[in-house]
């Protein structure tokens, strides 16, 4: 008997399923077979296209410039994942790639893909970063991470997978971090959007002790002339420093206890 991925393997270079195709428009090709040493023409044609360099378009994708490298002068093989994340950020047809066909074809196999296909894909819904976008996907996001977490929490034997899932989502954040090269700019929008000011209250003489470095830290200068009982008050203006699982958020002002007195 006939494995059924054989039957449909046979029936997708069918003389019929072809003439069809080939009536409808679409041109059929034979599965790409990949071999070591065969540079990748569709990869270096596409990055020809949109005009990026191989280090730009290595963070575009989120892979390391080696990998763009290898793939494209045939080291390594272009996977269906790493695609499917060109095709995200591009909108060009990688079917039409893995079928064997080296022309860079607009998604849903249309016609040849140009720049300004591209630069209308990155203005429709799928990749406009205006606030409204981000809104919805963050919406949409927070929804299905919600429903996960739940999932995980009340799934069968064995039961209580939460843990193991809140690790997975903080090993991926750390990685899509280093991907997209994302560090600095975490950390230059937490510095510009979550500044605070925190203070501390000690007496000269617990300033005194304090290290080097944590006196430079809060900018501590003595004054010999002050006992070593009198209290001394510093503020310190912080940000947050990039980092998964919490401590983002600017700390909430104590709230002072209210007197009895009037």
């Amino acid at each position: 008997m006939q494995h059924p991925l054989k039957r449909r393997r046979k029936r997708a270079v069918n003389p019929k399923t072809r003439k069809a195709f080939n009536q409808a428009g679409l041109t059929v090709f034979p599965q790409r077979k990949w071999k070591r040493g065969e540079r990748n023409k569709w990869l270096s044609s596409l990055r020809g296209v949109i005009g990026k360099s191989q280090v730009e378009f290595a963070a575009m994708v989120g892979v390391k410039k080696e990998t763009i490298i290898y793939i494209e002068n045939g080291r390594q093989k272009l996977t269906t994942d790493l695609a499917n994340r060109i095709r995200a950020a591009t909108g060009v047809c990688i079917w039409s790639y893995f079928q064997g066909n080296d022309t860079v074809l607009v998604h849903g196999g249309g016609p040849q893909y140009t720049r300004k296909d591209f630069d209308d894909w990155k203005q429709g819904p799928y990749c406009r970063v205006d606030e409204k976008s981000l809104a919805f996907f963050m919406e949409e996001s927070s929804d299905t991470l919600m429903l996960m977490l739940r999932a995980a929490k009340e799934c069968g034997t064995p039961k209580n997978r939460l843990p193991a899932l809140r690790l997975s989502f903080n090993d991926w954040c750390w990685q899509t971090v280093k991907d997209f090269h994302l560090e600095k700019a975490l950390n230059d929008i937490l510095q510009r959007e979550r500044r605070y000011t925190r203070e501390s209250t000690r007496t000269y003489q617990e300033w005194r002790a304090e290290s080097e470095g944590m006196k430079l830290w809060w900018g501590f200068l003595d004054d010999p002339r002050k006992p070593g009982s009198e209290p001394l008050t510093i503020t310190h203006e912080e940000f947050p420093q990039w980092g998964v699982g919490g401590g983002l958020r600017v700390p909430k002002p104590r709230i002072q206890p209210q007197s009895d007195n009037p």
